[in-house]
């Protein structure tokens, strides 16, 4: 019974992990001490979905290995930290919490019966986009949200706010700094491959006298951070790909800022679908030239 719990616990924290791709449970732990210290109520809310997404993987029939490894709540716990975030508690609210903790698992488990490409965050950012275009009043909204505005962060909080902001908390630097600690023990590769997809564009925006309520915020990176470790490898010769979608999250990124838009972690799905067709593509024409 008790190796049993251990299991379920490992699985919950790989969960947590699999955010930015780590299986690594201290990762996953380092991450919940992190939102816990700073926005307990959205924490309880993500932990919530994270517990429903992994039941449902289960009842489903989902891989049990894949279970284990997290990978089946993931969207579920961002889904969870999302309405946290944008919506009161209310009886209303944790029921929808709970629908979309489940299609969270089962909308990317049919999905994947058809298709192989990765989904990542597409489902967390489509179901949270739905409840946000949800009737007026039908869920109770947060009645202010965070303000993050000038004098302009040091740079070192910029970085680490970015790395936050991927868990949809903004300005928590604490928190990137336990976010970045989990990656650096779980893959220095990837943290290393992070930092750069956190600095490229934090530095073009810098450069280009962007707003600094944004990079206060961490708005401007967190997209790029995910990229970079999705394409990433430890293979230096992947750093032309990953400079492109981290780029691409970018301008998308900028996009949606510019047309008031809830992006999420849109602007990371979308760019790292584009490289990977790309990369596809190129990969294909190059082959005939150098079998010649």
């Amino acid at each position: 019974m008790l190796r049993s719990l251990y299991a379920v616990l490992l699985s919950l924290l790989r969960g947590v992990g699999q955010v930015i791709f780590q299986e690594n449970p201290l990762t996953g732990l380092l991450i919940l001490f992190g939102l816990g210290y700073y926005y307990p109520n959205i924490l309880l809310m993500g932990s919530i979905a994270l517990l429903v997404s992994t039941l449902t993987a289960y009842l489903i029939g989902c891989s049990r290995e894949e279970i284990s490894k997290g990978l089946w709540g993931f969207n579920g716990f961002l889904v969870g930290l999302g309405v946290g975030t944008f919506f009161l508690p209310s009886p209303t609210t944790y029921t929808v919490l709970g629908i979309g903790a489940i299609l969270s698992v089962v909308l990317p488990y049919l999905i994947k019966k058809r298709f192989s490409f990765p989904l990542y965050t597409a489902p967390f950012v489509l179901i949270v986009w739905g409840m946000l275009l949800l009737p007026t009043g039908f869920l109770p909204l947060t009645s202010t949200p965070l303000s993050f505005t000038e004098p302009l962060m040091e740079w070192r909080g910029i970085l680490f706010c970015s790395f936050s902001q991927i868990f949809l908390q903004g300005g928590a630097i604490q928190c990137g700094v336990l976010i970045l600690g989990g990656l650096l023990i779980a893959s220095t590769s990837s943290a290393l491959w992070g930092l750069l997809g956190a600095l490229l564009p934090l530095a073009f925006f810098w450069i280009f006298q962007g707003d600094f309520a944004l990079l206060n915020a961490g708005m401007i990176g967190y997209n790029g951070i995910l990229v970079a470790i999705a394409l990433g490898q430890r293979d230096m010769k992947e750093a032309p790909w990953v400079i492109l979608g981290v780029l691409l999250a970018f301008g998308l990124q900028l996009l949606g800022i510019y047309f008031h838009l809830t992006t999420l972690t849109a602007p990371f799905v979308i760019a790292t679908w584009i490289t990977l067709l790309l990369k596809r593509a190129y990969t294909r024409l190059a082959a005939p030239q150098q079998n010649e």
